[in-house]
């Protein structure tokens, strides 16, 4: 069973109004692994009047306009019947292999009661790359936290409950990807990733969110991942670094 077939439908977040150009991006990215139906959800700029904008301190426009996505989505999904949904940003990138690695754990998808299921961890513990098996087959491995929001997958009994978890994070002024710590508390044991990163944000675009900011060009920026012997060295290597910019934050 292939990816596309894995799921009931697609739906990519894009904010035509600011990056325009990602559009033959992202519709590039899911012909290549197969996903030839998908539905476009365009978000809109956020007024600065919104009243929701008085939970966040400084300026979270575009934070709205990506939860905004998210409840789009779902309500796509919802009115469509779909079993499930693969909610996409519109900066999505799969690796290279994403087919065979997909396949090695498709059999575990079906079989599995998850409610969220992301193709990614994002580093935790002071790592910069999330460490992979080397030789092991891709697998799923319950979480309680995750961040980045590039690919979610949803089943369709936990609609509701995506739904009422990133209302929590606007009602609390927090970002989109803050969601997972509350659907976990929410729903204990639904939230699953995949032991090997299979997507990531694709390189060199500037970003939507941060000011600007373009994203390295090399595959750990992209997919914040290595096999087990890469990261370690990485992560060992980066060490020193993330304690000087801890106590460089506690002294001032």
């Amino acid at each position: 069973m292939s990816f596309a077939s894995s799921i009931d439908g697609f739906a990519v977040i894009h904010a035509a109004f600011l990056a325009p150009a990602r559009r033959p991006h992202f519709e590039n990215e899911l012909k290549r692994v197969g996903v030839e139906k998908f539905q476009v959800v365009e978000t809109r700029p956020i007024s600065d009047h919104d009243p929701r904008l008085q939970y966040y301190k400084g300026r979270a426009n575009g934070l709205l306009s990506l939860i905004d996505g998210f409840l789009c989505a779902l309500e796509l999904a919802e009115n469509s019947a779909w079993k499930s949904v693969a909610i996409l940003e519109d900066d999505i990138v799969f690796r290279s292999n994403f087919s065979n690695l997909w396949s090695e754990v498709e059999d575990e998808v079906q079989k599995t009661h998850w409610g969220v299921l992301t193709p990614f961890r994002w580093p935790c513990g002071g790592a910069v790359l999330v460490a992979e098996p080397l030789f092991a087959k891709t697998s799923l491995v319950a979480l309680q936290h995750n961040l980045a929001t590039h690919c979610v997958i949803v089943s369709r009994d936990h609609y509701s409950a995506l739904r009422e978890s990133l209302q929590h994070c606007i009602a609390r002024g927090y970002p989109c990807d803050f969601f997972y710590g509350i659907f976990s508390s929410l729903f204990p044991q639904r939230l699953f990733a995949t032991t090997r990163n299979l997507a990531g944000q694709a390189s060199l675009l500037s970003s939507t969110l941060q000011q600007g900011q373009v994203r390295g060009g090399s595959r750990y920026a992209t997919y914040r991942s290595a096999n087990r012997v890469e990261a370690g060295l990485i992560n060992l290597a980066y060490r020193p670094l993330n304690s000087l910019r801890k106590w460089t934050r506690i002294r001032v």
